[in-house]
């Protein structure tokens, strides 16, 4: 089996010399990424190379973390590159990578959500839930991974977040229960979720009749997450408007 961590190894000790440098970091930095975001994706298809592979002197683990996230903070638009790298770095086969990350302080500067604000796509988004929902199961605090007060400015994120967290449950989502986040899982708050969940076995019965040409006012749960489908990735791709429903609603065909 050939030896993937060779790129790797050859730029860690240059992570270290970028970190040092306060004042042109970035201009160092950028190199040093090109370097190791290579140096990564060589060992993506064998992460267990990269949970053995025997590291120089220091803490090269936690200095890596902290250079990922100081370049994310500097230059905003290497976050894709980064996204791209994450999952080599935190699989159930590098759990000592996936510690040095819990160590890592501020790792709100990590911000995924903002590709998830403005995403370039669909799958652009998705993978922004998918690696967060990565993250969290591995027991990073979700406060810290997602400072509240400025997560909410992706309002379609946190929902899409929120709701696959739930439906898969599991320590991920006992992370966000318990966080700061967890306050803004449904816009209306615990009453508006409990309305959802007494309207959800009316709703198909409703439909049904609808498609027949019966008269039929939407509930204000399906009303609450037509607007979200609006204001979604998936549903602007699919078209969706968001116009007001109409008294009957016809069958779509």
């Amino acid at each position: 089996m050939p030896d993937r961590t060779q790129r790797l190894l050859a730029v860690l000790p240059a992570v270290d010399r970028a970190l040092a440098e306060e004042r042109n970091f970035l201009d160092r930095a950028k190199d040093v990424w090109t370097d190791l975001r290579r140096g990564l994706l060589d060992v993506k298809q064998d992460p267990e190379q990269l949970e053995g592979m025997r590291l120089p002197d220091g803490n090269i683990m936690d200095n890596l973390w902290e250079f990922i996230m100081k370049l994310v903070a500097a230059s905003p638009k290497h976050t894709k590159q980064v996204l791209e790298v994450l999952p080599v770095l935190l699989t159930p086969a590098t759990p000592r990578w996936a510690d040095a990350f819990r160590r890592t302080p501020g790792k709100g500067r990590l911000s995924l959500w903002r590709l998830a604000a403005s995403p370039a796509s669909q799958a652009e988004f998705d993978k922004v839930v998918d690696v967060t929902l990565q993250l969290l199961a591995l027991k990073v605090p979700a406060d810290e991974l997602l400072p509240s007060e400025e997560v909410a400015a992706a309002p379609d994120f946190v929902r899409e977040l929120l709701g696959r967290a739930r439906a898969q449950g599991g320590v991920a989502w006992e992370g966000l229960r318990a966080s700061g986040l967890g306050a803004l899982r449904l816009e209306g708050g615990a009453e508006t979720e409990r309305a959802a969940e007494s309207n959800a076995a009316a709703e198909p019965e409703a439909l049904s009749n609808a498609a027949a040409g019966e008269a039929w006012t939407p509930s204000p749960a399906t009303l609450a997450a037509a607007e979200s489908l609006r204001r979604h990735p998936r549903g602007r791709r699919c078209g969706y408007a968001g116009e007001a429903a109409p008294a009957v609603a016809t069958r779509v065909r």
